[in-house]
């Protein structure tokens, strides 16, 4: 089957698109699964009776994919084919509908035809609908997970570009690039609630959890407050307390004394009394002990385990929690279904949508020219990655006095596992971890560089396959130029 022989369009304007996905990330099994609406307005000169979908994931399917040949081939790269069927990731998609009809799909690797029950004509719209699925690999091109840390890029069904020279879909290449058409995302991520999350876009609501990541230990207002909290059982639990202690499981101090990772315990009577950073966010969980064999944690409204609970608090203050329930204990060996929070977050004139998770994120956050910035490292390098704050507003500072302004209202920048280097993303990039350097300005040089790809790739939204000096060209000059 060639997918690539889609006849040449003469005049064509940029479609309207507009993406709605619902993902959960499963951890257990480094696994996401998923729903996604596509909305698509065609700006083709004549009708198009398929529509075109990448299939990034995929390309981690083994050595014998196209991107596994060529990274053999060319960049002496044998990771796939040494890694086991757990390290690789994957790709299906099903149940595809458009404007409710069913439509054939037809999979060729990391290319997607879909087949349109009728041609959609010139400035006519399409909804596609379906379902997908989703195996995160270990770190590969820009996409996989270290243990819980995740860089989740080119994961979602995304629509192929049709301009004046007809469809690009172009497999994944070993030495890939993308282009994209802008659009709208509306992405709902669900996962366990211990995650935080930085992604392309604004968050617009969380349920069940929030994404209040915890500040870095150089963030810390320089004063406390007092917080006094009680928890009183539910009718569930009533006329209950656990023999040996109600535990609240934190990353705070006693009031009493230093700063403590043991569980503090809460009485009947009194309960707890901690200290906590002025205007802070700080998280803890409640853990039943009856005994040293038998523990349970609290049960959110479906009966999973470990909701968080957060307090921010600029004064002293008193606080009282229900206990709603017991989550039950899991069998030797099984790990208790966890707490689930769903963040929703919408971006809009961007061609591409990426995120990162990990549970072990800390954040330093500051806003430059109206932008507001946001610096996520794992907790135990925030020392190493402690300068990426100011880094970030210093290069925003340049390139917008520069080059132009920068259109989106906020910018993440990350540590986190993207496979080699670093990445850019609109309004995100990725950062390895081995970058920071006490002889070497790497991490300070990345990221000016990633962030050059906001301009030119984000807001340029060139074809970087064909015309890499429009975007790798133009960011060296810039980059050398900061």
């Amino acid at each position: 089957m060639n997918f690539l022989s889609a006849s040449r369009a003469s005049a064509v304007s940029p479609p309207g698109l507009h993406y709605a996905i619902d993902v959960r990330l499963d951890p257990l099994r480094q696994r996401l699964t998923g729903r996604a609406t596509i909305g698509y307005r065609s700006g083709a000169d004549s009708a198009l009776p398929f529509i075109y979908l990448h299939a990034y994931p995929n390309a981690f399917r083994g050595p014998h994919t196209i991107l596994g040949r060529e990274g053999e081939r060319w960049g002496e790269d044998y990771a796939l084919r040494f890694a086991s069927d757990r390290e690789r990731g994957w790709m299906t998609m099903d149940s595809v509908f458009a404007d409710g009809l069913p439509a054939s799909l037809t999979l060729d690797e990391t290319v997607a035809r879909v087949d349109l029950p009728h041609p959609l004509e010139p400035d006519d719209s399409v909804t596609l609908a379906l379902r997908f699925e989703v195996q995160v690999p270990k770190p590969f091109n820009r996409f996989g997970h270290v243990g819980e840390a995740y860089s989740v890029g080119q994961w979602y069904p995304k629509v192929a570009v049709y301009d004046d020279l007809g469809w690009h879909a172009d497999p994944y290449h070993y030495f890939a690039e993308f282009y994209g058409d802008y659009g709208t995302f509306d992405v709902a991520i669900t996962l366990p609630d211990r995650y935080w999350v930085g992604a392309t876009g604004v968050l617009e609501g969380a349920e069940g959890g929030d994404n209040e990541i915890p500040l870095a230990d150089a963030e810390m207002p320089g004063d406390s407050v007092t917080v006094a909290i009680r928890c009183v059982p539910a009718d569930s639990l009533l006329g209950q307390w656990p023999q040996i202690k109600l535990e609240i499981e934190h990353d705070l101090s006693p009031a009493r004394g230093g700063r403590t990772q043991d569980p503090l315990g809460v009485t009947r009577e009194s309960g707890a009394v901690v200290r906590i950073p002025r205007g802070a966010p700080v998280h803890y969980a409640y853990r039943w002990r009856s005994s040293k064999e038998d523990s349970r944690e609290e049960a959110d409204e479906a009966g999973r385990a470990g909701p968080l609970r957060c307090v921010i608090a600029s004064r002293d203050t008193a606080i009282v929690d229900t206990l709603r329930a017991l989550a039950p204990q899991s069998a030797p060996g099984d790990s208790a279904s966890p707490s689930l929070k769903t963040l929703r977050f919408r971006a809009e004139r961007v061609h591409d949508f990426a995120w990162v998770a990990c549970p072990d994120y800390v954040r330093a956050d500051t806003t430059v020219l109206g932008i507001s910035i946001r610096a996520l490292a794992f907790r135990d390098d925030q020392r190493l990655w402690s300068g990426q704050k100011a880094i970030v507003a210093s290069a925003i500072e340049f390139m917008s006095r520069e080059v132009g302004p920068y259109i989106w209202p906020s910018f993440t920048s990350a540590e986190a596992y993207s496979g080699g280097g670093a990445m850019e993303y609109p309004m995100l990039i990725t950062n390895e971890p081995d970058l920071p350097s006490s002889w070497l300005e790497l991490l300070d040089l990345t990221i000016a560089h990633e962030l050059a790809h906001n301009w030119f790739y984000g807001m340029l939204g060139s074809d970087e396959r064909a015309f890499p000096w429009l975007d790798e060209g133009f960011t060296e000059y810039v980059e050398h130029r900061y």
